[in-house]
């Protein structure tokens, strides 16, 4: 019996989504770039270990909603979490605790958590 989960991968820009992708794949699959928001849309691979497939979902960088396609780019991570099994949060090591604080609350708004 197969079976089959999948795995959001969240975070700033180049917090390093489409590298772990990537290296998770063996592959060079998602673009990856020195300039944020090389990923616009939601990107899908699949990972067969066994009877089981991992499907790992790339997402663009969570940032504030300025422009129109800031804001598509938004809604494409924020749909990524919501259909998700599992969600990876990324985050530069020199980033301050208050982006995850902010992405917590961005998550519970989402899920209509108390």
């Amino acid at each position: 019996m197969t079976k089959a989960g999948f795995v959001s991968l969240i975070g700033r820009p180049n917090a390093g989504k489409s590298t772990l992708m990537n290296s998770l794949l063996g592959e060079k699959i998602a673009m990856v770039s020195q300039k944020a928001n090389a990923t616009r849309r939601r990107s899908n691979a699949i990972v067969m270990v066994e009877d089981t497939q991992i499907i790992f979902v790339d997402t663009p960088g969570l940032h504030e909603r300025e422009k129109v396609l800031n804001q598509f780019m938004m809604d494409e991570a924020l749909k990524a979490m919501g259909d998700c099994d599992l969600i990876i949060y990324l985050a530069p090591v020199s980033d301050s605790v208050e982006h995850y604080q902010k992405f917590l609350k961005l998550n519970k708004k989402r899920l209509n958590i108390l």
